[in-house]
């Protein structure tokens, strides 16, 4: 399972830091630099 370290493109000072997620397998494609939609406060 890939792990991706996720940064907020948003001006806010209460969000400076990385979030990761799991890539699923059908979407092992993704390479640094792709804008994503992630699922927010989902656990």
């Amino acid at each position: 399972m890939t792990v991706a370290e996720i940064i907020i493109n948003r001006p806010t000072k209460h969000l400076q830091k990385c979030f990761s997620y799991r890539i699923p397998t059908h979407m092992e494609y993704i390479t640094p630099g792709w804008r994503v939609i992630i699922p927010w406060g989902n656990g």
